[in-house]
């Protein structure tokens, strides 16, 4: 009884960290300077939530004192192993930028193990999926606001698309249509009328919402979940469905005509994608076995594309710099070769085996579910982008695969059930820490005055934010000292991640010291990776000794690329 009581305790304690993840924590903003991971503040905030979640899962298994796994477990840590390997051969320090990457790889890894600790019982199953289906709820209330009243959210629009919480469209969209296809399927367990009704109405507003977004990604991944859980469940169920997903776009298209929005141009183009797979696939084929190395894609990417525009290559030009090719299995094929291609392939047609093979129907259902998701990392990155994806990822494969669980006995469990408050603390102080790198590089963006970067205490979850701002900064200063300093950031910057603004920071520091043959290479350097680039278009030529000092302050002052 004792046992029970404790055991029922702590699954409301599991209960509750979820809903602070998706009642709260991912809807929270604040300035950034855009970017991804923990450049954007909901990040730092669900990974705050997602810490408390593992914390629980660690606790439960510590208490029992024994793991609970099933077939799951193994394969998904074979294929993470394999995913690791070519940090064995990946040269520093490129291989230093890949350390978050990792990082949430265990964490999935963490997830799926975690979910599998707890016993929930049937009412508090019910409870789980509809925290998820209120967080999809929010997200689409929070862009058919942005929509309607996109003065009211400056910092965030950047066009009348809604970009949701995730700053990014198709983020957005395939969060809503994962939880769309959610409430749908939850739809034949719900008994109670106020939530039978909050998820027809995510259902239609959804629909909605994703026309006003306008994501071929969310639109194409949306269409498929439903369409399969349609017929799954039995097409004589959907009629509601599909009538309310038509009201949805019709609702949508009005509101757009009252709203004189424009719709999207060139739909059926894959604009800088033709490029992105293209040249990834040729280094696949040119280094098939090693890659080129974990964390080298931006560089090599980068000269691979100069290469084709310096010998009249047929592909579109892409003229900004992209740390990633869209596509998770060409990433792990250009830095980390095949294996870590086949590895993905391999745990992919397993578990989808193990679903459609072994499973029952709401295994099947839940892998339906994951379709919007699993097809935005063939388009994107979004489990790099966005923790509350990758949560939403690992519960639903960590629910779809049936098998007999396991119990492993565990030795030193009091270690287990102490190191879970010390990991809720650690974690806690670093993302507090990093909230506060953000509010202070909000403040230097409004105000470009660099005594706001002196503040920050946490540099290590912004490294390529906190860099270049610095570099920034110090050439904004002036004296010897800080000039140097900034052409070591800046060229460090250009060697780990080539952009346009890290080049033109190395340029204007190495001219504001003087040495302007140098600065006229690195601005060769930077024309021959970004053709259309105005910074590196003008031969930078040595000024006479009359008019030197005066020359050797004009880039600094007119210097602000960006990043």
């Amino acid at each position: 009884m004792m046992t029970m009581a404790r055991e029922g305790q702590l699954n409301r304690w599991y209960l509750g960290a979820w809903g602070l993840l998706w009642l709260l924590a991912m809807h929270y903003y604040q300035p950034n300077g855009g970017g991804s991971g923990l450049s954007l503040a909901f990040n730092t905030t669900s990974w705050m939530a997602l810490t408390l979640v593992l914390a629980v899962g660690a606790y439960q298994a510590a208490q029992r004192g024994d793991l609970r796994f099933n077939a799951l477990l193994p394969v998904s840590t074979l294929c993470l192993l394999a995913l690791c390997l070519p940090l064995l051969w990946s040269p520093a320090p490129w291989v230093g930028t890949a350390l978050p990457r990792y990082l949430g790889l265990l964490t999935l890894l963490a997830l799926l193990l975690c979910q599998q600790q707890m016993s929930l019982r049937p009412q508090q199953q019910r409870l789980f999926w509809r925290l998820v289906i209120a967080a999809g709820v929010i997200q689409t209330l929070f862009s058919l606001l942005q929509f309607l009243s996109p003065a009211w959210f400056p910092a965030l629009m950047k066009s009348q698309r809604p970009v949701g919480i995730f700053q990014q469209t198709n983020l957005v969209a395939t969060f809503i249509g994962a939880t769309m296809a959610i409430s749908y399927y939850r739809l034949q367990q719900e008994t109670n009328l106020a939530w039978r009704r909050l998820s027809w109405l995510l259902i239609l507003l959804g629909a909605t919402a994703q026309w006003l977004i306008q994501s071929r990604t969310g639109v194409v991944g949306t269409t498929l979940a439903l369409m399969g859980l349609s017929a799954l469940l039995g097409w004589h169920r959907s009629k509601r469905l599909w009538t309310l997903l038509a009201l949805g776009v019709v609702l949508g298209a009005a509101l757009q005509a009252l709203n004189e929005a424009p719709a999207r141009d060139n739909l059926e183009q894959p604009g800088y994608r033709t490029t992105l797979y293209g040249l990834s696939a040729e280094l696949i084929a040119e280094h098939p076995w090693q890659g080129m190395g974990i964390g080298q894609f931006q560089p090599a990417f980068m000269e691979k594309q100069a290469q084709h525009q310096a010998g009249g290559g047929d592909y579109p030009y892409w003229s900004t710099a992209s740390s990633h090719p869209h596509n998770e299995l060409l990433f792990w094929g250009v830095e980390g070769g095949l294996l870590p291609m086949a590895a993905i392939l391999m745990f992919g047609l397993w578990v989808t085996y193990r679903v459609w093979r072994a499973g029952r129907l709401r295994h099947k259902a839940l892998w339906l579910c994951l379709l919007p998701i699993l097809l935005h990392t063939q388009t994107e990155y979004p489990l790099y982008q966005s923790a509350p994806h990758l949560a939403l990822f690992a519960i639903l494969v960590a629910n779809m695969v049936p098998g007999r669980c396991r119990r492993m006995t565990l030795h030193g469990e009091g270690v287990l059930r102490l190191s879970a408050p010390i990991m809720v603390v650690l974690v806690w102080a670093f993302m507090l820490t990093n909230l506060h790198t953000t509010y202070v590089a909000g403040q230097y963006y409004a105000t470009k005055q660099p005594h706001y970067l002196v503040e920050i205490v946490n540099p290590f979850g912004q490294t390529k934010n906190v860099n270049y701002l610095t570099a920034q900064a110090l050439l904004r200063v002036g004296s010897p000292t800080a000039l140097a300093q900034a052409e070591q950031l800046a060229h460090e910057e250009a060697r780990l991640r080539p952009t346009t603004g890290s080049y033109a920071l190395w340029q204007d520091s190495l001219w504001a010291q003087g040495k302007y043959d140098e600065a006229e290479q690195v601005r060769q350097r930077g024309h021959y990776l970004f053709l259309d680039q105005p910074k590196f278009l003008r031969v930078l030529t040595a000024p006479s000794t009359t008019s030197q000092s005066a020359a050797r302050s004009l880039p600094a002052s007119a210097a602000a690329p960006a990043h």
